[in-house]
């Protein structure tokens, strides 16, 4: 499994490890957190995701995933530093989910579903 993959793979898996984390306070996205949301909402719309819920970055290609990351202006270092920020402030990852769940909605909209 690739560095990507395992990254990925973390991203899917993470949420449910915290989802019992709260906190009192709210914190803010920054730049990157908003670039990350996008990159990881454009990676599930492409195929990122199976249907039944596995990630199957194992069947996107390497240069899809790198177009991507370029598109979104971020590098494998800079996802693997914000995982690891987000393990340790879990409500910032809550609010990155919102964000990654935001954009999904839209999407959807966009594209006449629901």
């Amino acid at each position: 499994m690739s560095a990507v993959q395992r990254f990925l793979c973390c991203c899917i898996l993470l949420p449910v490890a915290l989802s019992g984390c709260s906190g009192t306070e709210e914190p803010r996205l920054d730049d990157v957190d908003r670039r990350f949301a996008a990159f990881y909402s454009e990676y599930l719309l492409t195929g990122g995701l199976a249907a039944d819920g596995r990630d199957s970055s194992a069947l996107m290609p390497r240069d899809h995933i790198d177009s991507l990351l370029d598109r979104h202006d971020l590098s494998l270092e800079l996802l693997h530093e914000r995982a690891e920020r987000y393990q340790e402030r879990p409500g910032l990852w809550k609010q990155v989910l919102l964000d990654i769940r935001s954009r999904l909605d839209d999407s959807g909209a966009e594209g006449g579903g629901e």
